[in-house]
């Protein structure tokens, strides 16, 4: 019995598609368009996911750092705060998920875990600012 890629669910007859010389499986046409919409919006977006990877670490490791050079540890507490709800603002509006996630939950649900912890990464930030103020 094979497992839809969207939404997770057991189905006897799946439906079968390809994308980009990948084979998957979905349990009807209205998961089949949803998986590859967004799939279409992962292969547009892939760049610019890439891009917050490696520019938002980047500032976080920059504000880590900035105190002990420079000696200000208030510069350097905005830049790793920036660089931590970056991270979140990446994860929320590019939801992707690794394959073996996906697998496991679903694509529809892979996505809601990754936006959650978007979201959570942002709202722990004044958490970090205080933290970071009161040392």
């Amino acid at each position: 019995m094979k497992r839809c890629l969207y939404c997770n669910a057991k189905t006897e007859t799946p439906v079968v598609a390809k994308f980009e010389n990948e084979k998957f499986f979905c349990c009807g046409e209205e998961c089949l368009n949803k998986t590859l919409a967004f799939l279409e919006f992962a292969k547009r977006n892939t760049k610019y996911f890439l891009i917050g990877v490696i520019a938002c670490p980047a500032v976080f490791m920059f504000g880590s750092l900035f105190p002990f050079s420079a000696g200000n540890n208030f510069i350097g507490s905005v830049l790793f705060c920036i660089g931590w709800s970056s991270v979140g603002l990446s994860l929320f509006a590019f939801p992707f998920a690794t394959p073996q996630t996906s697998q496991l939950f679903g694509l529809r649900n892979a996505v809601r875990i990754v936006k959650i912890l978007g979201i959570a990464l942002i709202a722990l930030t004044p958490l970090f600012w205080m933290m970071l103020r009161s040392g």
